[in-house]
């Protein structure tokens, strides 16, 4: 049997477990909605019914959430592209870049042929470089906040389990 919700036409909300097929003695059909609250569960505040999440949704929820939290944080540090070079963007790597976008400086640099090459760059050089490191940081951590925001709004464990980072 299901749990069912009657919300009487005085605002007065009344919960039983019940074959929808029957109603209950003295109250006829034309004075409430029904409203199927299945296997859920639920507590009734202020005559409003107030459905409780289901336990596995938000056990699948809490082990979804930090899992792409943390590759998020690998994809930020995994390096990017910017112009003809790769770059490491591990956090030294990160303030490397921003001093050299300052004062100019050398930074690490991959080249096509898969080589690194300690290079000299001009702070205007190194500025364009800092500009496509944060624009690569904010593609991830807008990648992170999608996926975050389908997780959040899906009530279907299987749907939260297959939610990747790729």
């Amino acid at each position: 049997m299901d749990v069912w919700a009657y919300i009487l036409d005085d605002g007065v909300t009344v919960a039983a477990t019940m074959d929808i097929n029957s109603v209950p003695q003295g109250v006829e059909m034309t004075k409430f909605t029904v409203q199927n609250l299945g296997k859920t569960n639920f507590k009734i505040e202020n005559g409003e019914i107030i459905i409780d999440e289901d336990a596995n949704v938000v056990k699948a929820r809490a082990i979804k959430i930090p899992q792409l939290a943390y590759s998020c944080g690998q994809a930020i540090t995994a390096g990017f592209n910017s112009g003809n070079f790769t770059y490491g963007s591990q956090t030294t790597d990160q303030l490397n870049i921003h001093t050299a976008a300052k004062y100019g400086g050398s930074l690490w640099s991959l080249d096509s042929s898969n080589n690194w090459k300690f290079i000299e760059y001009t702070s205007e050089q190194a500025q364009q470089i800092e500009q496509d490191l944060s624009s690569f940081i904010l593609a991830q951590q807008s990648k992170y906040a999608n996926l975050v925001s389908q997780v959040k709004a899906s009530s279907d464990v299987a749907f939260i389990e297959s939610v990747v980072w790729s």
